[in-house]
């Protein structure tokens, strides 16, 4: 699995970086304008993200903007929303919730990063990526 993880906070992205240190997927952890670069370059490399982390609150460009344009990469390359992308916040309110699953998120998960549920997360996402594959080959 393919898996980048955007957020402007160095001990998120260390954090993010050391549960996924001893993985076996390809990761990717960066600030909101490297990650859009990557995401965009990934598409027409034809090697994309399978699972993006993305934070809302960034001071260089927020979440739901970088979400905004990660959904109209995927559609314009694939005419789908091939990325599971699972927003990342402190926000504790539900307008920013509603507002990301507005712009087309698949999951919402609230900060404190927790490695078991990020983990688990991920092999969730990894499964259906599997069952859609061997339908695809069936």
């Amino acid at each position: 699995m393919k898996i980048l993880c955007i957020d402007d906070e160095k001990n998120i992205r260390y954090i993010l970086s050391e549960i996924f240190k001893n993985s076996k997927h390809e990761v990717h952890v960066l600030n909101v304008s490297a990650g859009l670069e990557l995401y965009q370059h990934s598409l027409l490399d034809e090697l994309p993200f399978h699972i993006v982390f993305l934070d809302i609150k960034m001071p260089e460009r927020d979440g739901f903007d970088a979400l905004k344009l990660m959904r109209m990469f995927d559609e314009l390359k694939y005419g789908i929303y091939y990325s599971k992308i699972i927003m990342l916040s402190n926000i504790n309110d539900n307008d920013s919730v509603l507002e990301a699953f507005k712009k087309q998120c698949d999951e919402f998960m609230k900060k404190p990063i927790d490695k078991d549920i990020i983990l688990n997360k991920v092999n969730e996402i990894e499964n259906l990526f599997m069952d859609s594959t061997d339908l695809k080959n069936k």
